[in-house]
């Protein structure tokens, strides 16, 4: 009987395991990431207004691989600014699958009598914002294709 038992927990032990692991690819699986090239950057949303005004402000910092991804109904020069940031950033201009501009090394330096603006020079329906030099470090470049992943 002993011996029934022991083998009961350890196919238990097994099973819940196994469960644990599928339940991490699957988050994985469901993670919502920008591929560039080869590099893929796991990625916050910004999709409603509210997320979008806010970005990154107010944050400390960014994990160094990560981003965050503002996603617009349609491509268009929309502005950003810098107020209430803690760090520098890059700012990468994303349409149609390719990589339409970068402002790299975008200051958190915030002057509101004389505040500064970033725009694409051509229409852009996904900004992704990244830590300052990131697109330098990952050879990121205009004209570079862009896989969205995960992301409806």
């Amino acid at each position: 009987m002993w011996g029934k038992l022991k083998y009961f927990i350890a196919i238990g032990f097994i099973l819940i395991i196994g469960i644990l692991m599928m339940n991490r690819v699957s988050n994985k699986n469901s993670q919502p990431y920008v591929r560039i090239g080869s590099v893929e950057i796991p990625v916050e949303l910004a999709i409603d207004s509210a997320s979008q005004q806010k970005g990154l402000s107010g944050r400390p910092s960014l994990d160094s691989q990560s981003g965050m991804l503002f996603i617009f109904n349609k491509p268009g020069i929309y502005t950003f600014w810098m107020p209430d940031m803690n760090f520098t950033i890059d700012i990468i201009w994303i349409n149609d699958n390719k990589v339409v501009d970068i402002n790299a090394n975008v200051s958190n330096n915030f002057d509101p009598e004389n505040p500064s603006f970033y725009e694409p020079v051509a229409p852009a329906q996904y900004v992704l914002e990244v830590n300052a030099g990131f697109a330098k470090t990952e050879n990121i470049k205009i004209g570079d294709t862009v896989s969205l992943i995960n992301i409806k």
